[in-house]
């Protein structure tokens, strides 16, 4: 089910890693307490010499298929995963993309529960930097003719 590099930057959102995205997500999660900029620029100089916190990459905004976006309205997230082929850097410019790898609905207590499975991937020019895999669901109330039978 995977994409090539190639496929997937049909769809890619570009992206780039910025001083300024990275001090934001790094206050967010609490690695760099807002002080005096000379701290700041200090603490942020090191960050620069390694690599970004793999998490920043859950910041990203990925591209999808035309034929496979619907509304995100109600969908939870269940789990997510993902493998790491080199860290990303400041400064480098990455291509996010993603697409629907499978679909299965189950049903119980009277709720549809679809579940959706997508694969999503952090390209740089030439390799692959992150493969992912989320799983969300959506519940729905089943009509009465619905019935539990499904």
């Amino acid at each position: 089910m995977s994409h090539s590099i190639e496929e997937a930057r049909a769809y890619a959102i570009k992206q780039q890693v910025t001083i300024e995205a990275l001090t934001a997500f790094l206050l967010a999660i609490g690695e760099m307490e807002s002080g005096r900029d000379v701290e700041i620029e200090a603490f942020l100089d090191a960050q620069v010499q390694r690599s970004v916190p793999p998490t920043f990459a859950t910041t990203f905004t990925y591209g999808m298929p035309g034929d496979e976006s619907f509304s995100p309205d109600g969908l939870i997230h269940a789990e997510q995963s993902f493998t790491y082929h080199r860290p990303l850097r400041v400064g480098e410019t990455y291509y996010c993309s993603q697409h629907l790898a499978d679909t299965s609905t189950r049903v119980m207590r009277g709720m549809r529960m679809t579940f959706y499975v997508y694969e999503q991937y952090v390209d740089s020019d030439a390799e692959r930097m992150i493969t992912a895999r989320m799983v969300v669901f959506r519940r729905t109330q089943l009509k009465p003719e619905e019935g539990e039978a499904q």
